[in-house]
């Protein structure tokens, strides 16, 4: 998840292939990708409008190393490029959810798009 969300594509796409090889479950990557990046949205929109670190652990009720890292990697995205990345993981559920795609291709895809955004 640090991997996509720092955009080391080589990285994570070589993570991603091992889990999927002991056979992590799809859903549950995206789950986990889903979950990151929504974090990061929330703490990047609450500290724009001043909230601090500490504030943030509490609201997202997140362990304050979480709230620092996820600060970290939300300095690399604008809230547009957050708010598209929000579609491709809907596009990858719903692709997995209705069999428009494997699991593994469509989280695989999903990995690509993500550290190769640069919308």
């Amino acid at each position: 998840v640090d991997a996509v969300a720092e955009k080391r594509g080589e990285s994570a796409l070589r993570i991603l292939r091992i889990m999927l090889d002991d056979n992590e479950a799809p859903l549950k990557i995206l789950f986990m990708l889903t979950r990151q990046f929504r974090i990061v949205y929330q703490a990047k929109i609450l500290t724009e409008q001043g909230q601090s670190s500490k504030m943030l652990a509490s609201v997202l009720r997140q362990p304050p190393f979480v709230i620092k890292n996820c600060l970290r990697q939300g300095r690399v995205y604008t809230n547009q490029e957050l708010k598209y990345i929000f579609e491709l993981l809907l596009e990858a559920d719903s692709a997995i959810k209705t069999g428009k795609y494997h699991s593994r291709l469509a989280i695989e895809l999903l990995v690509a798009k993500l550290v190769g955004n640069s919308n």
